[in-house]
Formats: structure tokens, sequence, C-alpha cells
């Protein structure tokens, strides 16, 4: 009898053990954090910025025209490398043909300024010397003879003496310290610099300039400027946009995107009535409605 209520006395100490070790286990699950398996908290990305495009050298192509179907374009060249490449097209730029120039040996364009559909202007560094020198045609591109007077007609930035803008023989000192681009049209002469636009006033003797922010490249016609610029809200890649003259009244009102993935390098702009060219690196396009569509 004295062993089964010791033995009762053993199990009945064990079995109170187990309950207290539950007791204390429970407890300490209980008092601890309960973990949690929600979605963890993740930041909210910063809107992408367009990258700006790479600094720009001066301009390296020029496009002109009169009526908008026969185009003339030409590359910039050097007096070090590959001469100048003059080239046009009879159908607003669908085809292009090489003219041959071999009695100037354009080396290096300065200014292309078409007069009709036979006669055309350039201001070229030409020759072995390489010299600043004028030509003119008048039979369409097939013939060129040395025109010096050219030279004191037309506008035109020198690589050598990028500070100053050559009007019509006139040496002026440049809106910026390394204008990008000099263009003449339709009695407008229009600067290109770093995020800003300028055109000279005959009349005053100044500069008027506008800030245009990723400024490409410009068109000047009678009545406004058709601007080229980059990283504008709205447009993944080159927008084009119109400001009018006089230049500081208004700002430029975006006309069109025209779609590129990268940063172009090397952008001209050409504008006639609705039509707008824009050559840009490798691509050459025309829009009909102002820079609508391409």
């Amino acid at each position: 009898m004295l062993v089964l209520v010791a033995l009762f006395l053993v199990v009945d100490a064990v079995l109170i053990a187990l309950a207290v070790a539950r007791i204390a286990e429970a407890e300490a699950t209980a008092g601890g954090p309960i973990p949690s398996f929600g979605i963890p908290d993740v930041p909210t990305p910063e809107p992408e910025q367009t990258a700006p495009p790479a600094a720009l050298a001066a301009q390296n192509r020029y496009i002109a025209t009169v009526d908008g179907v026969t185009i003339w374009r030409s590359t910039l060249g050097s007096c070090e490398g590959s001469d100048a490449v003059i080239e046009f097209s009879t159908n607003g730029g669908v085809a292009w043909s090489t003219l041959v120039t071999t009695e100037m040996r354009a080396r290096q364009v300065l200014a292309l300024e078409v007069v009709d559909a036979d006669t055309i202007w350039v201001v070229a560094r030409a020759g072995d010397t390489c010299a600043v020198s004028g030509f003119a045609s008048f039979t369409g591109g097939e013939f060129w003879e040395p025109r010096p007077e050219a030279v004191t007609l037309l506008r035109y930035l020198d690589r050598d003496a990028a500070d100053v803008v050559h009007l019509q023989g006139q040496p002026v000192t440049a809106p910026c310290p390394e204008p990008r681009q000099a263009v003449s049209r339709e009695g407008a002469t229009t600067v290109v610099c770093d995020d800003m636009v300028a055109e000279w006033s005959g009349s005053t003797g100044t500069w008027a300039t506008l800030e245009v922010p990723g400024l490409l490249s410009a068109a000047p016609t009678a009545g406004n400027h058709t601007l080229a610029v980059w990283g504008s809200a709205g447009c993944d890649g080159v927008s084009i946009q119109v400001v009018p003259v006089p230049l500081g009244l208004e700002q430029p009102v975006r006309t069109g995107c025209y779609l590129t993935e990268t940063a172009p390098t090397d952008v001209s702009l050409l504008r006639n009535g609705n039509t707008v060219w824009a050559w840009v690196d490798g691509d050459f396009r025309v829009s009909t409605d102002g820079g609508a569509s391409w």
C-alpha cells in the first residue's frame, strides 16, 4: 500500500511539473511580438529625369530651300579630314544626289544659301590652303565659280573664331562665348547657343535673346522661329516648338515631337510654310503639318 501511495505522488509531481512548463512556454509565446507577413513598405521611386544632351559642338550641317521642293543640304567637312559633301533633292527630301564640286573643293562649308532653283551661294574654307572663300552656282549646282563677294553677302560662323558672327562682311560679337549655329533666312539671322536662341537686330545693332533649356537647333522664318529642344516634358525625343519674333515677348509653344530614344548630337532644322525638315544624326525626316507628325 505504501508503495502505491509513493508511486502516485511521483506521477502527480511529474504531471504538475509538465503543466507548469507548458504554462511558462505559453506565456513566453504570448508575450513576444506577433510576426507580420504583410507586404513590406517599398519606397516610391522618383520620376526619371530625361538625360540632357551631350555637349554639342558647332553646327555640322546645313539645309536650305526656296520653294520647299528642291532642298539643298551640306555636311560641314574639315580642313584636316574629309571634304564637305553638298547634296540636293528635287522631291522634298525623299531622294538625294551628290554634287560634283571639284571646281571649288569646299573642304569646310561655313554657309549655304539658296536664291532660287538655279542660284546657290556658298562660303567655305577651300583648296589646299583651306582659306575662307566665296563661290556661286547659276546652273543649279552643276557648275561653280569663285565669287569673293559671297563672303560679304552671307552670314556665317568661322570655326577659327567661334566668338564672332560674320554678318554680311561685318564681324559682330556673338551673343555667347561658343555659338553652335548661325542660320540666315528671309532676312532673319539666328544664332543657337547652349540653352539660348538669339536674333540679330540690324536697327538696334544688338542681339535679342530668349532662354530655351535644351535647345538644339533653330530655323528662322519671317514671323517666327521653329526650335528643336531636348528634354521637354511630354516628349520622348526632340520637341518641335515655335516662338514668335521679336524674341523675348512670348515663350515657345510645342507643335510636335520627333521621337528618338537617345539624345542626338547633330540637329539641323529647315522650315518652309507649314513644312518642317529635320536632320537628326543619321535620319532626315519631313513633317507637312508644322512638326505635329513625321
